[in-house]
């Protein structure tokens, strides 16, 4: 089963986004993070 995370960026606090980007890495295999009208797919192979 493939699991696929989302997170919508909103003037984001870069530190708290990079920790919980970290967070879910581990758990899904893509996250999508939308932010500003641009949608940005990171497959990581899985």
């Amino acid at each position: 089963m493939r699991i696929i995370a989302g997170i919508v960026l909103y003037n984001p606090e870069v530190e708290r986004l990079n920790e919980n980007v970290a967070a879910i890495l581990p758990q899904v295999n893509e996250l999508l993070i939308l932010a500003a009208s641009v949608a940005v797919q990171i497959d990581f192979g899985v």
